[in-house]
């Protein structure tokens, strides 16, 4: 199989269509991945990627259309994956300190677990990096320039990772909230 390096939307069909020709269903709702080597003929579609998207995720995808998908709506789900860390830590701050702040060893604001072995440390922490990394790596980037550099692979790799982080906080404790109830 040769993996597609690009690829493009085409807004009226709604269609994926990779610089190598292939064309697949779209990219939230579709059938088949551009990466996919299933064939769309099997008896059970490849279940759409949108649906398993997180549903404060799922919102921001549905607020666009297909031909929008890439910088602009992973620029705007890294937004409110980081006003949701704001809420839950109470730390008003908007760049890779915050996740690290919310996320720290030392005084954690959101808590992804008990913290009381090695492994929940290292869990923590990586989570930490994880966001701290999407900030510098992903929302930074999209801050400082011109919309549309994100093809389509590279937008449901970054949603997919929003997605996680967004789960990862649907199951942590908010020290700050807890504190206060």
């Amino acid at each position: 199989m040769v993996y597609p390096v690009k690829a493009s939307i085409d807004a009226e069909t709604a269609e994926a269509t990779s610089f190598a020709g292939a064309r697949t269903k779209t990219l939230l709702g579709g059938t088949k991945g551009p990466r996919d080597e299933r064939s769309t003929d099997h008896a059970e579609p490849w279940p759409s990627l949108g649906a398993r998207l997180h549903p404060l995720v799922q919102d921001i995808i549905n607020r666009f259309p297909p031909a929008q998908l890439g910088d602009v709506a992973v620029f705007e789900a890294c937004k409110h994956l980081a006003q949701r860390v704001r809420e839950m830590s109470g730390i008003d701050s908007d760049d890779k300190r915050l996740m690290e702040r919310a996320f720290s060893l030392k005084d954690p604001k959101i808590r992804l677990n008990a913290l009381g072995s090695a492994t929940d440390r290292a869990e923590q922490q990586g989570v930490m990096q994880m966001a701290s990394g999407l900030w510098l790596a992903v929302r930074n980037p999209r801050a400082h320039r011109p919309a549309g550099e994100c093809d389509l692979d590279e937008t449901v790799e970054l949603l997919t990772i929003v997605s996680h982080l967004h789960r990862r906080l649907d199951a942590a404790v908010s020290v700050v909230n807890a504190s206060t109830s």
